[in-house]
């Protein structure tokens, strides 16, 4: 009988497969840990480089005038990253702003900023972070401004984070506005209840569960978390009438929430012009007291090494994605407390 050639020999071809690949793995490891101890060679009188971050730059628009950085603040305003391809963590988005935002600020040549927007907003700290730093920017140096360019939409938080800016300009189709704060929240008590489901949450204090979707609303935690909800509401739309020089009165009428195209914004003050890209380079320009600008903006550099091994992010690492492959369980089981509210 003739046996069948092939179910002799597949074994090796994987087992080949396999060691390539490790040798691959092993190759790469040996290589990334000689780049790290080669570049981690520098001397103590180096800048801090989450202080004062070294980016390259890119021209943007223009050659001649006072240098302006660009920034395009066009996402979701979050910390939150996922995971890259390789399992790594990825891209934080607005660590990326706030290190273009000091990169910015430590260079004494930089004369202005260009934010660019087109964001739905995020969260409440992350904006607030933002904003921090435009601010920043304008104090470590008398004379800077700083221009927003809306392109669809600057609403809740991303509108917060630009409040910085000496004038904000919006496309004729933007959206703006949308100021307020929102708390999401689910509650299926009542499902629970009906499909026997019983919480067994246990807390340090009475007010530690507040919300928990399992068990029916306690009005005086709704009220709690509501007066909270109420005092960021209150900085933000402080915030805005201090920027903006409009009367806290009249914006609470339409700072309810909502979305707004340009016309109503322009008409209570929300923004200071309707227009495009070269419009706020002219602004820029003439609030420089130039004749035009030269706009740069930034971009990070990260090495083969670092995205696939993860090591700027101090996430997982190739070895664990072939681990994955193979089927075998690189790291052990653990469990983690967290605090959340």
């Amino acid at each position: 009988m003739k046996k069948n050639k092939s179910l002799r020999t597949w074994p090796f071809w994987v087992l080949g497969i396999v060691v390539g690949i490790l040798l691959v793995t092993s190759l790469m490891l040996n290589l990334a840990a000689v780049a790290v101890l080669v570049g981690g060679g520098s001397g103590s009188s180096e800048l801090p480089k989450d202080e004062f971050p070294d980016l390259n730059e890119v021209g943007s628009y223009g050659s001649e005038g006072p240098k302006v950085v660009r920034i395009d603040l066009d996402a979701e305003i979050t910390h939150d990253t996922a995971s890259s391809l390789l399992g790594t963590p990825g891209h934080d988005r607005v660590e990326s702003w706030l290190r273009q935002l000091r990169c910015a600020t430590a260079d004494d040549k930089v004369k202005g900023l260009l934010i660019e927007v087109d964001s739905p907003g995020g969260g409440v700290t992350s904006s607030d972070e933002l904003y921090h730093e435009v601010c920043r920017f304008k104090e470590a140096q008398p004379g800077r401004v700083v221009v927003a360019l809306v392109h669809d939409m600057a609403a809740s938080g991303a509108y917060y984070a630009i409040l910085g800016a000496d004038c904000i300009v919006a496309q004729p189709t933007a959206l703006v506005g949308s100021v307020g704060v929102l708390l999401n929240g689910v509650n299926a008590s009542g499902l629970a209840q009906k499909l026997g489901i019983q919480d067994a949450t246990l807390t340090s204090g009475a007010n530690k569960d507040a919300m928990n979707p399992l068990k029916p609303l306690d009005p005086a935690q709704v009220a709690l978390l509501q007066a909270e909800v109420d005092a960021m509401y209150e900085r933000f739309l402080g915030l805005v009438a201090k920027h903006r020089k409009v009367d806290k009165t009249r914006l609470r009428k339409i700072c309810d929430g909502r979305v707004m195209g340009v016309g109503l914004a322009l008409e209570n003050g929300l923004i200071d012009r309707v227009g495009y890209r070269e419009d706020a380079l002219e602004l820029l320009a003439k609030l420089l007291e130039a004749d035009s600008v030269r706009v740069m903006r930034y971009e990070e550099s990260t090495s083969l090494f670092d995205e696939l091994l993860g090591l700027r992010q101090g996430g997982g690492n190739l070895i664990g994605w072939v681990g994955g492959l193979l089927g075998v369980e690189t790291r052990p089981p653990h469990m983690q407390a967290r605090f959340e509210p």
